[in-house]
C-alpha cells in the first residue's frame, strides 16, 4: 500500500468500500480500482471515464448494501440445514448473480436445475429485479444456444445490481 501513495496513487479506506485507489489524472478523467464484498473481496472493478470521482451518497449506499449482501452470502456457503426466507432470497439470488457471471445462463441451470430456478425467479420478481427475472424466465423456456448467448449478453451488458435490490427488499419488510 506505501508504495502505491509512494507512486502518487492516492489509497482511500471508504466504510462502504474497504480499498479504493484513485488515480490522479487531469480533470475531468477519473481512474479508479476498488473492491467490495466485505472481508474477502468478492468484486473487483476497474473504472476509466469522463466525470466525476466516485463517491456520492447514492454511490455511498448501495456499495453498503452491496458489502452486507456478500457478507451474508459467504456465511451462507457453509450453513447446511434449513434457511430462514431472506437468508433463502440472499443465497438464491447471489448463486444466480455468481453462476451467470461466471458461465452464463446455460452454466446456472446446468448446475442449479429448473426447480431451483424458478424460486430464484420468484425472488428476482419479489425484489423487483425485472430485468433479471425477464431473462431467466426467457432461459427456463430453453431458447437454445443462440438465445442463451443473447441473454448472457444482455445480462452483461444491462445488470442489475441485485445484491442493492435483494438488502433493500429485507430492509423494507422490517
Amino acid at each position: 500500500m506505501e508504495s502505491l501513495v509512494a507512486d502518487g496513487y492516492a489509497l482511500e479506506r471508504l466504510e462502504a468500500l474497504p480499498c479504493m485507489w484513485r488515480v490522479p489524472l487531469p480533470s475531468p478523467r477519473v481512474l479508479e480500482i476498488w473492491f467490495t464484498g466485505g472481508d474477502t473481496p468478492v468484486i473487483a472493478a476497474v473504472s476509466y471515464r469522463v466525470g466525476h470521482p466516485w463517491g456520492s451518497a447514492a454511490q455511498k449506499k448501495a456499495a453498503k448494501l452491496q458489502a452486507a449482501f456478500y457478507r451474508r452470502y459467504q456465511r451462507l456457503a457453509s450453513r447446511t440445514g434449513k434457511l430462514g426466507v431472506d437468508d433463502r432470497l440472499v443465497q438464491l439470488i447471489g448463486e444466480f448473480e455468481a453462476d451467470v457471471n461466471n458461465g452464463g445462463f446455460g452454466q446456472y441451470l446446468g448446475n442449479k436445475g429448473d426447480a431451483r430456478a424458478r424460486e430464484a425467479l420468484a425472488c428476482l420478481s419479489a425484489i423487483g429485479a425485472k430485468r433479471s427475472a425477464r431473462w431467466l424466465a426467457a432461459a427456463l423456456k430453453d431458447p437454445g444456444e443462440k438465445g442463451l448467448a443473447r441473454l448472457d449478453q444482455e445480462f452483461y451488458e444491462k445488470a442489475e445490481d441485485l445484491a442493492s435490490l435483494a438488502m433493500n427488499h429485507i430492509g423494507s419488510k422490517k
